[in-house]
């Protein structure tokens, strides 16, 4: 598992950042949280619907998201950042991926990645 980092020296979130709006947080609750019986457990369904609403799932949005299921932000992130589908930072407008498995490695996805590099 790999370890965020993050500068102390700046705040972690800011208002310019993507939250859970109140219309996410209506559809969530008329939605999502009568499905499951903890709200811990609504958590992943939740995280996949900001990041849809957003692109990513920012640091304001963690903290809504924590303060929206009444658990702790590092639960959030601890789960947000264990799964690699879901993108902590903004991507660029196109995002180009690389198949890595050993079958792709045997068809040339090694170059494929170095020529990408360059």
């Amino acid at each position: 598992m790999s370890w965020i980092a993050e500068r102390r020296d700046e705040p972690l979130s800011s208002p310019q950042q993507p939250g859970l709006s109140e219309e996410l947080r209506q559809q969530l609750t008329r939605d999502v949280l009568p499905r499951y019986e903890t709200t811990l457990a609504a958590l992943l369904p939740t995280l996949h619907a900001v990041q849809e609403a957003n692109g990513w799932i920012s640091p304001r949005a963690i903290e809504d998201v924590a303060a929206f299921l009444e658990i702790s932000p590092a639960q959030v992130l601890d789960t947000a950042s264990f799964y690699e589908e879901f993108r902590l930072r903004p991507l660029g407008r196109h995002v180009v991926g690389v198949c890595r498995s050993i079958a792709c490695e045997f068809c040339g996805s090694g170059e494929l990645t170095d020529a990408l590099r360059e």
